[in-house]
């Protein structure tokens, strides 16, 4: 027993037993939360975001893997010269006037460069 420190002296021994039964007191008295535990919301937990609409795991048993369409946009080229030619048909002194393009000339005007595709690169191994 070290007497120095007060460690084992019978004074101490009560004063220890006296706290920790305070404790326990303290403890038992603290209101105890009734009724439900609360818990994490999940999102079938929430309503519909519209009406009509129901919630639904069909994605997560469905019989084949879901297909995700991705689509990537490139920088279009040229674009100032479509801004000109918009500019000249549709002015009444321009001798292009009323000449409009088809979509296939737009699209031909503005198309990306080649380089630009092959920065968009897929995986060899197909993607179901």
């Amino acid at each position: 027993i070290n007497a120095e420190y007060g460690e084992g002296t019978p004074a101490t021994m009560q004063q220890r037993a006296a706290a920790l039964w305070l404790l326990i007191v303290i403890a038992a008295s603290s209101p105890v939360p009734r009724g439900p535990v609360p818990r994490v919301q999940f999102e079938l937990d929430t309503p519909p975001s519209r009406p009509g609409w129901s919630p639904s795991l069909s994605f997560a048993i469905a019989a084949e893997p879901p297909r995700i369409e991705l689509s990537f946009a490139v920088q279009q080229n040229n674009v100032s010269a479509l801004l000109a030619t918009l500019e000249r048909v549709s002015d009444p002194e321009s001798p292009q006037y009323g000449h409009y393009l088809t979509n296939e000339q737009v699209h031909e005007m503005v198309a990306p460069h080649p380089v630009s595709y092959t920065h968009l690169t897929l995986p060899t191994k197909r993607i179901v």
